[in-house]
């Protein structure tokens, strides 16, 4: 299995798939009737040096989030969930993790983040929180 000696240090589990991150960074995504095993979420084809410093997974119905040491939070899946919060011009479906605008927590550092099927929440370290 591609997670043998890894350590699981987070994960989540959204309607249909599991997401996890290891101690190393690596973010591991499995089920939604695609893939069976867990395999590798890619880094964004824009490297971002905060992606392999991920800290929290959260995971809803069609999207999943990783966030990072530093308060940077990306997201991918389908924009139908209504939780991407990428913008109108998002595509449809966001295959590759993508950072969320920080305009959108006001430049605050989020400090955790939870979903479920048809909700997600960030909070900040101001304690102010964006649904």
């Amino acid at each position: 299995l591609p997670l043998e000696g890894h350590k699981v240090v987070d994960f989540a589990c959204g309607e249909h798939h599991v997401i996890c991150v290891t101690s190393e960074g690596q973010l591991f995504e499995w089920g939604d009737r695609s893939w069976l095993e867990p395999h590798r979420v890619l880094p964004p084809q824009i490297e971002d040096e905060d992606f392999h410093r991920i800290v929290k997974v959260a995971a809803g119905d069609k999207c999943s989030f990783a966030l990072t040491e530093s308060g940077k939070l990306f997201t991918w899946g389908s924009k139908s969930s209504g939780c991407l919060a990428l913008g109108p011009e998002s595509p449809k479906n966001v295959v590759e993790p993508s950072p969320i605008n920080p305009e959108v927590f006001k430049h605050q550092k989020v400090v955790d983040i939870v979903a479920s099927k048809y909700r997600c929440l960030a909070i900040s370290d101001e304690s102010q929180y964006v649904s």
